[in-house]
């Protein structure tokens, strides 16, 4: 999951806690419909940055966004298929997989199952993942439904051979 918090102000004199020769500026702009929200702020610059001398007056924008971890590793997974590092982005699967099903999190693994775009996974790598998450089917609420959207898209896409890939994997 991504959180953006982004708050768009004029910095005041009362906003700014601190300012130091130019090089830091300290400030806690609050958000413009919630004057109870806000969030502090240090912009550091160094050299000839004549701009950050003060920041009072100027129009400031400030974007953080929070990314959840497994958000990344989904992102580092597709740029690699993209890539065609189908070895790189399955090591990826099941370091993480592994990591997660060996500390009981099985929630995680259910939110990756949740979260996948299988559309954007080779056919190796679907397997992949039905492999290292076959072991704990007991535990995840999402397999099965992970499991039948796979079959169908391995269908769709290998008719000559799903069964084959699928193999050992369905549970009826």
């Amino acid at each position: 999951m991504r959180q953006v918090y982004r708050i768009e102000t004029t910095v005041t004199e009362d906003e700014v806690d601190s300012e130091d020769a130019g090089m830091a500026k300290i400030f806690t702009p609050c958000s413009p419909d919630d004057p109870d929200t806000g969030m502090f702020v240090r912009i550091q610059s160094w050299g000839d940055h004549t701009d950050f001398n003060s920041l009072v007056g100027k129009r400031i924008e400030v974007q953080v966004n929070i990314i959840d971890e497994q958000d990344t590793d989904l992102d580092r997974i597709y740029e690699l298929v993209k890539g065609d590092f189908l070895d790189d982005a399955i090591d990826i699967v099941f370091d993480k997989l592994d990591e997660y099903l060996c500390a009981g999190e099985f929630s995680r693994v259910d939110d990756f199952l949740d979260k996948v775009d299988i559309n954007r996974l080779d056919c190796n790598l679907i397997v992949a993942v039905l492999s290292i998450t076959f072991q704990a089917t007991e535990e995840l609420k999402n397999w099965d439904k992970f499991f039948d959207v796979c079959e169908e898209l391995l269908r769709e896409k290998y008719p000559e051979r799903f069964e084959g890939m699928l193999k050992g994997f369905n549970q009826t």
